[in-house]
């Protein structure tokens, strides 16, 4: 016997008796039968543990041997430092999915017994807004044995996790407050947190909340790229000649050392001059998957880059204001770029 129920958030979920939140709550503050508890999260947040951390550490210490995993994402910084520190704090066997380049993306609660698996699943992030402010959507199901499916995800899942400690916790927290700072993480109103002096001017505050500094190269990326998949970029050689200081002849190449700032890895890139008087650049980071997108290059040194991809399907807002940014194109219809003053 199965049971599924829609749990819709609209806006102002404390007024949903049947959203998520509420679901959740109830189903654990009075749960008698299961010894498991398994969180997938893409984003947690101080405000969002907080709303559940009573009913979750009252379910743990009701019933001797009960245990709660959380298997969390890190990937765009919007996971808060003190909701880990706090989860660690109640004794949550907390666990971080490592890079695999792509996203840890899923919202996924498993309550989990000898007789009884509920399921949760949906759009809700652990966060506040997640959890009560946002238009969000999500079900839940019910069943009495494992599914097979299920089992093998979390498997999967558990075996690229690895376990969060201090000094994890910690790295985590520098590089995030770096990436916050520089603007690397900054996306949708997040740049409503900036503060700027009125004497400030118009584009040094768009710049900053952009995550953008001088001499930076914004480049879009369209969703019919050329070659393998999707993964090589061609420029426009007005750009790369001043950027990457290539020269225009055929040919021509230059090895590039280049920090991805999404995956924190770093290699080195070729750039080749074509017969046809195009300059490419194979990167793996790209695929048919993430475009379109928008790359942006900062300098670091003569010959070091750091890059940075901003897809649209993860950052809409942030997305297209890059892209208004960017004024220049080759001609009608093919990809715009800019070198920001």
């Amino acid at each position: 016997m199965c049971r599924f129920i829609f749990l819709p958030t609209f806006a102002d979920g404390l007024n949903l008796p049947g959203s998520f939140y509420h679901s959740l709550k109830n189903e654990i503050e009075n749960d008698e039968q299961c010894t498991h508890l398994r969180i997938f999260s893409y984003a947690v947040s101080n405000l969002g543990w907080k709303l559940l951390r009573d009913s979750i550490n009252g379910w743990q210490t009701r019933i001797k041997n009960r245990t709660v995993e959380a298997y969390i994402g890190v990937d765009h910084g919007i996971t808060e430092p003190g909701a880990l520190r706090s989860m660690l704090t109640d004794g949550v066997d907390l666990k971080l999915a490592r890079k695999q380049g792509c996203t840890y993306h899923p919202k996924v609660i498993w309550l989990s017994g000898p007789n009884k698996q509920i399921v949760w699943t949906g759009s809700n992030n652990l966060t506040y807004a997640g959890l009560l402010d946002n238009i969000e959507f999500a079900a839940l199901l019910e069943m009495a044995i494992i599914d097979t499916g299920l089992n093998e995800w979390y498997r999967l899942v558990q075996q690229s996790s690895t376990t969060l400690d201090d000094r994890a916790l910690q790295k985590y927290e520098k590089n995030r407050t770096k990436n916050l700072k520089n603007g690397t993480y900054l996306h949708l109103n997040e740049s409503a947190s900036i503060q700027t002096d009125h004497f400030t001017s118009t584009t040094t505050i768009r710049k900053t909340c952009l995550g953008l500094r001088s001499g930076d190269l914004i480049l879009q990326v369209t969703e019919k790229e050329t070659g393998g998949g999707g993964s090589q970029i061609q420029f426009p050689m007005r750009a790369i000649c001043p950027f990457f200081g290539l020269r225009k002849s055929i040919g021509s190449s230059t090895r590039l050392k280049a920090l991805s700032l999404n995956s924190q890895t770093e290699r080195q890139l070729t750039m080749t001059v074509y017969r046809n008087h195009t300059a490419r650049l194979s990167m793996s980071e790209l695929a048919q998957r993430t475009c379109p997108c928008i790359v942006v290059f900062h300098k670091e040194g003569s010959d070091s880059y750091s890059f940075e991809i901003v897809r649209r399907t993860d950052y809409v807002e942030r997305y297209q204001r890059l892209l208004d940014y960017c004024v220049h194109q080759t001609r009608s219809q093919s990809r715009k770029w800019i070198i920001v003053d």
